[in-house]
């Protein structure tokens, strides 16, 4: 038996198109801020209990 890789051979479901963005830039800054109202809230809380 001969195994091919044809693309007649892929079932249709298996068929999907990915799209990578290549340009993704993380803004650092916004994050950071997250974080640190994050902690506050975390102390915070526990300044309470």
């Amino acid at each position: 038996m001969s195994h091919s890789t044809e693309p007649s051979d892929i079932p249709e479901e298996d068929e999907d198109i990915i799209v990578v963005e290549e340009d993704i830039q993380i803004d650092r800054e916004k994050i950071n801020e997250m974080r640190r109202a994050y902690l506050e809230e975390a102390r915070s809380q526990e300044a309470t209990d």
